[in-house]
């Protein structure tokens, strides 16, 4: 189950950035804003502290959050070259260019003259930049940095070239996969681990391969692909030992145990919404949430996957607005959902569940209550 806890308006335009507290007494509340110089392209804490933000200009930029309702600017970064494609005939915007891994104190961007630029960031937000790797066909490749603090890469529409970044201020090339596609359809990663669906003919109904990769200092450690085609989409958990992907028809999902990289083992396989968007998993790898836009409305599924082998739905949540993404607290038991209409927050814990079912209650069930729906079982309040 799911309770809950606040919905909030965004009411704000396209170039403000919203800083919620989501423990404040009262519910999440947005505390702060900040106005960037043109749309909201990206976002990303580098720590408790720092934000990172992309806006539509190419602009990337350091902000302080040490005094979290009053933000400042720190450094601004290279300009970035966002990758841009035509979908239905109109321009649209598919990646910014722009990677990092907080735990190395490294930021790459992807600018505009044809280079990946490698910034490093001290918890201070001092910023230097390192070193830079070219790129082959900045208007295609799609770049970034592994959070192993030692790989970047660049993937093309013939295959990934790895870098060595141990040493960012001196970049060394490392191997280069050969692999179609390799930026045609989704890239995720974690750590030292790499997944990539590819669909160089953009055939879509046939679904998309899947190639798994783990790679340390530019080498590839192991590879493989896996006979069953992946759909649309794909995400990893943030310690790289999970995997999630839904079927060709993105109506199911598919969880694999990526703990020994190079041999991946495929868990269940569960039923999800029709047409899934999406999928998240929270950090603990114990719960799971897909959600769709089908028919104009917005529907969120809640899975405990603790046992890989035995996926239980725990909630299907019906959301007012079109879903936009979603995220779990880095605690994993809230969930946030973004939406055309605003922001709602969901609590996962049962204990917060059980808090909220009793506080619309209002008192706990009698004996005497008890004793006819529940006649077998001994009596315990359920709400203190």
């Amino acid at each position: 189950m799911a309770a809950g806890v606040a919905t909030r308006q965004d009411s704000a335009s396209p170039s403000d950035l919203g800083i919620w507290d989501l423990a404040a007494p009262g519910g999440p509340a947005r505390v702060a804003t900040i106005g960037l110089s043109a749309k909201v392209q990206g976002v990303r804490f580098l720590s408790r502290t720092a934000l990172l933000t992309i806006a539509h200009d190419g602009s990337v930029r350091l902000w302080n959050l040490h005094d979290v309702r009053h933000p400042t600017k720190a450094a601004a970064l290279t300009t970035s070259g966002l990758l841009s494609t035509t979908i239905w005939g109109m321009g649209a915007t598919v990646g910014t260019g722009v990677d990092a891994d907080p735990d190395h104190g490294l930021v790459a961007v992807q600018g505009t003259d044809g280079r990946l630029h490698l910034w490093h960031v001290t918890p201070a937000l001092k910023t230097a930049e390192v070193g830079s790797i070219p790129v082959p066909d900045p208007t295609t490749a799609w770049t970034g940095i592994l959070g192993d603090g030692r790989t970047a890469w660049i993937a093309t529409a013939t295959g990934i070239d790895w870098w060595d970044i141990s040493d960012p201020a001196h970049p060394v090339r490392g191997d280069t996969t050969r692999l179609a596609g390799a930026n045609s359809n989704a890239f995720v990663d974690a750590g030292s681990v790499v997944a990539d669906s590819t669909n160089p003919q953009a055939q879509y109904s046939a679904g998309n391969a899947l190639h798994l990769f783990e790679v340390s200092a530019g080498k590839v450690r192991s590879s493989s692909s896996r006979q069953r085609s992946v759909g649309q989409a794909l995400n990893m958990s943030e310690d790289g030992r999970l995997l999630a992907a839904t079927d060709p028809g993105n109506n199911t999902v598919t969880l694999w145990d990526l703990r020994e990289p190079a041999h991946p083992r495929e868990g269940a396989t569960v039923r999800t919404l029709q047409n899934t968007a999406g999928v998240e998993l929270d950090r603990h790898d114990h719960l799971m949430a897909d959600w769709s836009v089908e028919g104009g409305t917005g529907t969120v599924q809640l899975w405990d996957i603790s046992d890989l082998a035995v996926p239980v739905l725990k909630a299907t949540l019906q959301i007012p607005g079109l879903v936009d993404w979603m995220t779990f607290s880095p605690h994993g038991s809230r969930l946030t959902v973004a939406t055309s209409e605003g922001f709602l927050f969901y609590d996962t814990a049962p204990s917060k569940v059980a808090e909220a079912l009793c506080s619309h209650t209002g008192r706990s069930i009698t004996r005497a209550q008890w004793s006819k729906y529940a006649p077998n079982t001994p009596y315990r309040t359920p709400c203190p």
